[in-house]
């Protein structure tokens, strides 16, 4: 629940439920360390090699996402490493070498799987990534002073888990955050969805949002 507070002598109502919106933030961390599929490792790996000669498939897929979320900041040996250490501590039952991960990772389809049922939740946030790898002291050094950023802005169901939209541009072209999550939930609810409710940062503290909503 919000609070009344005093600021300047008038009074001011804060509508923002900090814990749920901390804990909202600390999900992303579980995402990324979510090892649910570990449940499903054997069927899904008998579903992936139904139908094909020699079972080429030693790791399901779910393992693969998971790994291509930590190829966004470690190169692929490095992945490698994290998985070794997750199968060390019995999380995952065991781990696929670099080339493996590399050549699963990069042959993934790019479209996204439609998620079950019509009713469902959105959660639209942004990211920055660098396109270089140089660090802060080169490119204050040796660099022409503009940063390149690549901007990810992603719409997903934060209780399902289901990743629905992803938009990609560069940092100052292409939309802006809440113009990207109309956009989704527009897209969405042309294919049949029914988007029971709404979940963004400030940046989403637009008209044009709200009256979407």
């Amino acid at each position: 629940m919000g609070k009344i507070g005093k600021r300047w002598g008038k009074k001011v109502f804060y509508i923002r439920d900090w814990k749920k919106y901390n804990e909202e933030l600390v999900q992303r961390g579980v995402y990324i360390l979510d090892f649910e599929m570990v449940q499903n490792w054997d069927k899904e790996l008998v579903e992936m090699n139904k139908g094909k000669v020699g079972a080429p498939y030693q790791f399901p897929n779910s393992l693969i996402e998971i790994q291509a979320v930590w190829a966004q900041t470690y190169n692929y040996r490095a992945v490698e490493g994290i998985t070794r250490q997750v199968v060390k501590f019995s999380q995952l039952p065991e781990y696929d070498n670099y080339t493996t991960i590399w050549r699963r990772v990069t042959a993934f389809n790019e479209s996204l799987p439609k998620p079950e049922g019509k009713i469902i939740s959105t959660s639209t946030d942004g990211s920055g990534m660098k396109m270089n790898m140089s660090g802060e002291y080169f490119e204050e050094k040796y660099g022409d002073g503009k940063k390149k950023f690549i901007k990810v802005t992603i719409t997903a169901d934060p209780y399902k888990k289901d990743l629905l939209k992803v938009e990609v541009s560069l940092e100052g072209e292409g939309l802006s955050e809440p113009e990207v999550a109309e956009k989704h939930m527009q897209e969405l609810i042309d294919e049949g969805f029914d988007i029971n409710k709404f979940f963004m940062d400030g940046a989403g503290d637009t008209h044009d949002l709200f009256d979407l909503l």
